[in-house]
């Protein structure tokens, strides 16, 4: 259990330092589509992290937890990463991503980062619960 708790805040703690480091990178790194590449590269990093901590304990694969980072790091970084520097002299809002308009698709991501950091923090508070009563 501590073990879990212990994973869980990680992760937390991981993403929620990403968000001022991605705002950094586009505040001190130019032009924007470089700063977006650092960004991507530390959103593929946070995700292969976090989806190693979770697929390990027991019941991974029926925690919805496992399925966001799945999506997060395979339907969202790498394609959105790969669309960007397969298509690099493109400015950003005339890229497609699945057939989405990119910035629709970024924001898209943005909802399923938020419901992973939303679910992760309920999964310790749960974790944390059940090891205090």
């Amino acid at each position: 259990m501590l073990d879990l708790r212990r994973d869980y805040l990680q992760i937390l703690i991981f993403q929620l330092i990403t968000i001022p480091v991605v705002v950094a990178f586009f505040a001190l790194i130019q032009p924007p589509k470089v700063a977006a590449l650092f960004a991507g590269g530390l959103f593929l990093i946070y995700g292969t992290f976090a989806l190693v901590k979770v697929q390990h304990h027991a019941g991974a694969k029926t925690n919805p937890l496992l399925w966001l980072l799945y999506i997060h790091l395979f339907f969202i970084s790498l394609p959105l990463i790969s669309v960007r520097l397969m298509n690099w002299s493109t400015p950003f809002e005339y890229l497609q991503i699945f057939g989405l308009p990119a910035p629709l698709f970024h924001t898209l991501s943005g909802w399923v980062y938020g419901a992973i950091m939303a679910l992760t923090a309920f999964n310790l508070w749960r974790v944390w619960k059940k090891k205090t009563v």
